[in-house]
């Protein structure tokens, strides 16, 4: 197996670039404050002294420590160091004593010493040494061989000369090497010079630097924020090795436990972490790398105490290995009898206090001891009362004796004392450092009474008997009549009451009122009443209060609403209560609606589903069952019913104009006219050609008639004939070759033909001698004054071209020569 490790180093070492990484398997950096703004800085370097490159442990005989700004992680040059080593020292941690086969492992420290001035800085500092690479053989991270190390550090920022401080410094060396197998036990924790309270736990380690620059210049220093390495596999920083249990650490004492149960080398990190006053203000980091071989071992001495007991019995868990007996020291000073030689001892502590325990496990002629300190709290219990009865409401307070200790009660208060006002179960924790003693108390309350039934007031003037009854349960009742039974039967008005002992002894009294007051009688009668009409309720019973159920209180009340109605009176401690229905005759008298009529009235107005009515008056004139209107207005009937009711209706008649139908008289056109007839704007048209559009053209001879509706739905008709004629005009067109526009009056204008037409087509053109037109009319009646744009055109000959159709529908045209003359 050795030989097999040889060969591989060997094989690491041969490669290019190796020198510069395999020797360095850890580090720490601690500072410590010397006044002012002065501090000691340590870099702590641990170095392979069995394999590692020669070269390069003697290229670290000075070590590289960069200062970085702790704000914005900017490098300052003027405060980085090269520093000189002293050293080294051997690690010869061991945590096993019975080892049979001892690895040939070996680890040298090297310690870098400067003092530095750190004046006031927002931030504070970090102080960084950067080297690559790890061990090849690393089993637990990625491409080990490539990736480097930074140890690091932050000193904190100090305020107007607040703030100093420190760091912690871990008490041990790490172990040399650990066994599989074998239970692990070493003590991990610090000291702290400030007195700040300290917590462990695991991280995972940074990373720097790389193959190409293993030792890279200040210039080429990784910056803050930092990273870290990877971790291969199931591998974290809290599951860094295998083992069963897993590796861990107490976060209180750093006692570092565990079994491990895989050879190989493996990084771990391990911090203590500084709290001042609850803040944290500080960590000290170590990042190591732990080798673990599977040892031959004939005793491991293991045990499991707790780090503090509250009480002086303590069980012992005896959790050594191949031990075949064992001798315990619990370290009471001053006598031999703290002692035990069972495997798991259970041992009474003369009093509070620290005490060193130490287990030998012995197998043959091996012995392996180990060694741990509990704390032992003097029990403390606090005393808060006896569980106790209290009757009826009360107000109490529980309180524990002693004063200089920390309460905690189940209500939530921390006072050393609280006051209650209900029954139930009190518990209170007294605290005396880690230690918790709890006293709790029952406090039962009897808080039943007894209450009288039949308590009654007695709306009537006869005689009467009223039993008044305590309730079951009591163990005594007095009545203040003398009776001694759970009831009592009344036949008088009066105060009564009676006083009962429970079963828990607690007294209770209550007391009963009979009182007798007149009957209140109510006479209400449902009813039928007139539409329109009201009527009146009288409750009675005068001196009383009264509510009607829609919110009147007087003794009368009036409604004109059909519906059901109620009255709650009252009067003394009487009261009683009526309900009644007012219910309308259905109406009867029915004009219908109103009715409006086009052109002229005509309506014979009587009542609706042949009513007949003793008595009619309409218009408050005249009395007969009918009216025949023949004007627009308002008509009122007002009626007596068979049932004495007056009922009145009305009916409004109006009266709508026809509409007016806009139609043109008989006419005659030409063949060429079609004329647009258009009745006007209403809601309907109806044209005898069957057509419902509102415009009509006549293209053919003959009659044209159309009834129209307007809005009120009135109709009305009109009619009217066209003829067309071919020969009512010339259809042909004179047109002269000559005029003289000299605004003489005689031949000023052109073509002055005064040719008629009834909307037939008509185009005249005319053209000057370059074929521009210069003039066209779409108007038979329109003539050219020989002018452009109003200016006169030269006298000479131009060109017309005139297209049209005749009175008799026919399409012509005609073009030629037109001089123009002055």
């Amino acid at each position: 197996m050795k030989l097999i490790r040889l060969f591989f180093y060997l094989f690491i070492l041969a490669l290019p670039g190796t020198v510069s990484a395999s020797h360095v398997v850890g580090g720490e950096i601690t500072y410590k404050h010397l006044g002012n703004y002065n501090y000691e800085v340590k870099l702590y370097l641990f170095i392979d002294c069995l394999n590692g490159q020669p070269g390069a442990i003697a290229d670290d005989a000075t070590a590289r420590i960069a200062a970085f700004d702790g704000s914005s992680g900017a490098l300052i040059s003027s405060l980085s160091r090269e520093i000189n080593r002293t050293g080294p020292t051997r690690v010869q941690k061991l945590n096993y004593k019975c080892v049979r086969n001892t690895p040939n492992q070996c680890v040298d420290m090297y310690v870098y010493t400067y003092n530095i001035n750190l004046p006031q800085r927002t931030g504070g500092y970090f102080l960084s040494f950067q080297r690559c690479c790890r061990n090849q053989i690393i089993s637990n991270i990625y491409d080990p061989g490539f990736t480097g190390a930074n140890y690091w550090t932050k000193i904190p920022q100090v305020t107007g000369g607040v703030g100093f401080n420190s760091s912690p410094v871990f008490k041990e060396l790490p172990p040399n090497y650990l066994c599989t197998n074998a239970w692990l036990n070493f003590d991990h924790s610090a000291t702290d010079p400030d007195g700040d309270s300290l917590v462990y736990e695991f991280f995972t380690p940074y990373v720097a630097a790389d193959r190409n620059d293993p030792r890279p210049s200040f210039g080429n220093y990784a910056r803050p924020p930092f990273d870290t390495l990877r971790w291969i596999g199931v591998y974290n920083y809290n599951y860094p090795l295998d083992g069963s249990p897993a590796l861990k650490i107490d976060r209180e004492t750093g006692r570092l436990t565990g079994i491990p149960t895989r050879e190989g080398q493996f990084v771990i990190g391990i911090k203590v972490k500084e709290y001042r006053k609850g803040v944290l203000i500080g960590e000290t980091k170590r990042d190591y790398q732990f080798y673990v071989y599977r040892c031959i071992v004939d005793v491991v001495s293991a045990f499991y105490a707790p780090n503090y007991q509250c009480g002086y019995g303590v069980q012992f868990s005896n959790q050594s290995q191949g031990g075949t007996r064992f001798h315990w020291d619990f370290g009471v000073k001053g006598t031999n009898s703290d002692t035990s030689n069972l495997i798991n001892p259970n041992f009474t502590f003369p009093a509070a206090g620290v005490y060193q325990i130490k287990l030998l496990a012995y197998r043959a002629n091996c012995v392996d001891s180990n060694m741990s300190t509990i704390t032992i709290y003097e029990p403390r219990k606090p005393f808060i009362g006896n569980d106790t009865l209290i009757c009826g409401k009360f107000s109490f307070t529980l309180a524990a004796k002693e004063t200089s200790f920390s309460y905690q009660w189940n209500t939530g208060q921390t006072t050393r004392s609280i006051t209650i006002s209900k029954g139930g179960v009190y518990w209170v924790d007294k605290i005396d450092g880690k230690c918790r003693w709890r006293d709790s108390i029952n406090i039962t309350n009897d808080v039943s009474r007894v209450r009288i039934s039949g308590d009654t007031t007695i709306c009537s003037e006869k005689p009467f008997t009223a039993m008044l009854d305590a309730g079951a349960g009591y163990v005594k009742y007095t009545w203040n009549l003398g009776a001694n039974t759970q009831t009592y039967t009344a036949t008088k008005t009066g105060i009564f009451w009676v006083e009962t002992v429970n079963k828990n002894g607690c007294i209770t009294r209550d007391s009963a009122f009979i009182d007798q007051y007149p009957e209140l009688k109510l006479n209400l009668t449902d009813t039928l009443l007139c539409p329109g009409t009201m009527a009146m309720r009288d409750a009675g019973n005068p001196g009383s209060s009264y509510a009607w159920s829609d919110g009147q209180s007087g003794q009368q009340a009036f409604f004109r609403q059909p519906g059901a109605y109620g009255v709650l009176v009252r009067k003394g401690k009487c009261s009683n209560f009526a309900s009644f229905n007012l219910n309308v005759y259905p109406a009867e008298l029915d004009l219908g609606p109103d009715t409006a009529f086009c052109g002229q009235v005509n309506k014979l107005l009587k009542p609706l589903g042949g009513r007949q009515f003793p008595s009619y008056t309409w218009n408050e004139a005249v009395s007969s069952p009918t009216y025949l209107a023949a004007l627009p207005g308002l008509y009122l009937l007002k009626v007596i019913t068979a049932n004495g009711c007056i009922e009145e209706d009305s009916i409004r008649l109006v009266l709508n104009p026809l509409p007016v139908v806009n139609l043109p008289p008989d006419t005659t056109v030409c063949l060429s006219t079609v004329l647009i007839l258009d009745p006007g704007s209403y809601v309907s048209y109806l044209w005898n050609n069957g057509s419902r559009e509102r415009i009509q053209r006549t293209y053919v001879n003959g009659l044209y008639s159309v009834q129209v509706a307007d809005m009120n739905g009135c109709k009305n008709s009109a009619a009217t004939t066209v003829t067309k004629n071919p020969q009512k005009w010339p259809s042909e067109l004179f047109v002269p070759n000559a005029f003289t526009p000299n605004g003489d009056g005689l031949n000023d204008v052109f073509p002055a033909h005064r040719y008629q037409s009834e909307g037939g087509f008509y185009d005249f053109k005319v053209f000057n001698r370059w074929g521009e037109k210069i003039w066209e009319s779409k108007n038979p009646s329109e003539n050219w004054d020989a002018t452009i744009k109003g200016r006169m055109v030269p006298e000479g000959v131009y060109v017309y071209l005139v297209n049209w159709v005749g009175c008799d529908n026919q399409r012509r045209s005609a073009s030629g020569n037109i001089s123009v003359m002055r």
